[in-house]
């Protein structure tokens, strides 16, 4: 008989006709049976143990452990770092305090001159930035909480080593003026005036809006505009003008719902005309202004970027745009917003109250994987947060493989609202359902 290697093997022992002497195997009695031989029995109890052992070792033990709550109050903000939180707790005396998330003890705790709107802590420049008073932006240090510098202006983007501020009108909320400074330091790298009454942004592979803080550490270039569609490039490494010139524009007007957004997408600039009729995108190169394409009838939600094509969306379905040529690559219907977690791969959205979400292939728009309905929480790693019936108001959290899309089970939790969770290394740090309650910290390892 031949054994397929795939299947189990169980060993039966000597069977009867391979036996040398029957007489070595006497005929069990009825006495026997009643009163069976003590090493049998040891036997058998040393089998059964073995088996329970070993079904047992496929059931991996939960990964979740409650670590500590730290203070926290409704209208508070905290960042992550691998291995620390910083948390911003305000009221009339507003404080920072930096937390070690192995413990949650309190390494050091600073007021702050001003309710900050949040925490940005960059752990390789070893500071965290705060909003000051008068529109400036404080740089404290990790370790310490010691101030390091402060300079004029609103943060308005975090690019590698850099972070950009900005300064507005106190008129009409025009930007006025951009400067590019040293994290670790604060020394500036360049400064210049600028006018800009429609937005600004960096052109980075993010989801799309002006205006908005924008981070990303490869980006090259700033993009303002000016409401008559006047549009400057500016260079990140140094400030100066790329490029100027007008693209296609629709004014606003108070007579319909006519009006123009602008985005930039990596390479390309795109501007969408909103007419009464319909709505048209044009894409233009972002160093040249050059025009690379027009698509009339395209939906009115975006444009994003999706990877390796560009999405917009409307209340029905998300639709892609090959980003090259604004030629139709794909449309999923019923999903109405997607954001690029690892290479060729988008988790997509259908937008309901209860969102139920799906892994996709951004090339073809296929689909991957369909998590149903949860709450994702960004960070790395990737959690998955669901509702279970067992236990009785328990949440479920998953590891997710966002290149597989499958689901790993770490353990459950108290409910808590997964939507303002972030996780990042091994922990999980999520506000408490009442705010008086805390910040809990839950390692995820």
């Amino acid at each position: 008989m031949s054994v397929d290697a795939r299947e189990p093997v169980i060993d039966l022992g000597t069977l009867a006709g391979d036996a040398p002497d029957d007489d070595a195997y006497p005929r069990p009695t009825w006495r026997s049976l009643l009163r069976p031989d003590r090493r049998v029995l040891a036997a058998l109890v040393a089998a059964v143990c073995l088996l329970t052992v070993g079904a047992s070792a496929r059931v991996a033990p939960p990964r979740l452990r409650p670590v500590a709550v730290l203070d926290y109050q409704q209208n508070g903000t905290f960042d992550l770092t691998a291995d620390s939180a910083y948390v911003v707790v305000g009221g009339e005396r507003p404080t920072l305090s930096a937390y070690r998330l192995a413990d949650g003890a309190r390494r050091w705790s600073v007021p702050l001159e001003w309710p900050s709107a949040g925490v940005n802590a960059r752990p390789e420049a070893g500071v965290v930035l705060v909003a000051g008073g008068d529109r400036v932006t404080i740089a404290l240090d990790t370790a310490t909480g010691a101030e390091r510098w402060r300079q004029p202006g609103l943060l308005g983007a975090l690019v590698g080593p850099a972070v950009v501020l900005a300064d507005y009108s106190d008129a009409d909320g025009t930007l006025t003026a951009l400067r590019s400074v040293r994290l670790s330091d604060g020394a500036a790298v360049w400064q210049r005036p600028v006018r800009a009454d429609d937005g600004w942004t960096i052109a980075a592979d993010r989801v799309a809006g002006l205006p908005g803080r924008r981070d990303d550490a490869r980006a090259t270039r700033i993009v303002t505009v000016q409401s008559d569609g006047t549009i400057t490039v500016l260079s990140l490494a140094d400030g100066s003008v790329v490029t100027q010139g007008r693209v296609a524009w629709r004014a606003q007007s108070t007579r319909d719902t006519g009006f123009t957004e602008v985005n930039a997408n990596g390479d390309a600039l795109h501007v969408a005309l909103h007419e009464p009729a319909g709505i048209t995108l044009h894409a233009y190169d972002v160093d040249t202004l050059r025009p690379l394409w027009t698509r009339a009838g395209v939906p009115p939600g975006g444009p994003f970027a999706c990877g390796a094509v560009l999405c917009m969306n409307d209340d029905t379905q998300i639709v892609a745009y090959d980003r090259a040529t604004g030629e139709p690559r794909w449309r999923r219907p019923f999903l109405l917003h997607a954001d690029p977690v690892a290479p060729g791969r988008l988790l997509a959205s259908d937008g309901a109250e209860n969102d139920s979400w799906s892994v996709l292939d951004d090339a073809t728009g296929a689909l991957v994987a369909s998590l149903n309905v949860g709450t994702p929480v960004s960070g790395d790693p990737l959690l998955f947060v669901r509702s279970v019936r067992e236990p009785r108001g328990h949440d479920s959290v998953s590891q997710l493989d966002p290149v597989t899309g499958r689901l790993h089970v770490l353990g459950s939790l108290p409910r808590f609202d997964a939507d303002a969770c972030k996780a990042s290394g091994t922990y999980l740090v999520c506000p408490s359902p009442s705010p008086a309650r805390g910040l809990r910290v839950v390692s995820v390892g």
